[in-house]
């Protein structure tokens, strides 16, 4: 029989792997919950604005912006739909939850969002997912 201090300390790491980590739940939960929006959506209400296609899907409810990274895609969410992708989770929190953790680039200081100029719709105030995060979405 191991030792009782063996026995705490394989139950303690047993208990955050089903847990799912160490972060507090509601950062994990309103983490999930942008993850599952941009996979319901992505396809469907972002606009794939710097790439070139003959005949575009058109796109309602328009959520915002998609760019292919790699065999991945980057999603520039507007300021309005980052709501909705939050929806149940207050948006800055998460937003500044993300960034910190690398999946929302933005250039300025003490913000979330950015200023970005989306070819045929000129300059919009964006949240800046990048493809890294649903690449990881086994390891948050």
């Amino acid at each position: 029989m191991p030792a009782p201090k063996d026995w705490i300390a394989t139950c303690f790491r047993q208990w955050l792997s089903v847990r799912g980590g160490h972060d507090a739940a509601e950062t994990r939960d309103c983490i999930e919950q942008v993850r599952t929006f941009l996979l319901a959506n992505g396809m469907a209400r972002f606009i794939p604005a710097w790439k070139e296609t003959q005949s575009r899907i058109p796109v309602r409810d328009v959520a915002g912006f998609r760019d292919q990274v790699g065999d991945g895609w980057d999603y520039y969410v507007t300021t309005t739909a980052w709501k909705e992708v939050c929806a149940g989770f207050d948006p800055r929190r998460t937003a500044a939850v993300m960034k910190q953790k690398g999946y929302i680039d933005a250039r300025e200081e003490g913000r979330s969002s950015k200023s970005v100029r989306v070819p045929e719709f000129g300059k919009h105030r964006l949240y800046h997912v990048r493809s890294t995060f649903l690449e990881d979405a086994n390891e948050t």
